[in-house]
């Protein structure tokens, strides 16, 4: 999809459709694309997983829903790009809350750059097919 990720892995995530319907449209997501999401999520603030997924569906009007982002967290985690503490129950059930480091602050500019790069000449032919 970008640059340098044609040999990577994909992951599934389930679009729905734009007509607002209940259709489901099974699409891939590459791993980059996912990682650059959880990482643009997790800039603006200390998470745990499952307010990931409910952010990422409600920012996207549900057009982004995924079922679970364990893979993503615990590779982007090698990585060192976030790093997780539990906090205390404060009488609620213990959860694992995920935070960016330094280095996935610069690999997210990094990724942002790079899909922003791709999708503008992506338009740029589209926009001159539409134009003919």
């Amino acid at each position: 999809m970008w640059p340098g990720i044609g040999k990577g892995r994909q992951m599934a995530k389930t679009v729905r459709g734009t007509s607002g319907g209940s259709r489901r449209v099974r699409s891939m997501l590459r791993i980059k694309e996912i990682d650059m999401l959880v990482l643009a999520l997790l800039s603006r603030r200390t998470l745990y997983a499952h307010e990931m997924l409910r952010l990422l569906a409600e920012m996207t009007d549900n057009v982004l829903t995924y079922d679970k982002l364990h893979t993503p967290l615990i590779r982007l985690q090698r990585q060192g790009l976030v790093c997780q503490a539990e906090t205390p129950p404060d009488g609620v059930a213990a959860r694992v809350y995920f935070s960016i480091t330094p280095q996935g602050r610069g690999r997210l500019e990094e990724l942002v750059r790079e899909y922003r790069r791709f999708n503008a000449a992506v338009e740029k032919i589209l926009s001159q097919i539409e134009n003919k």
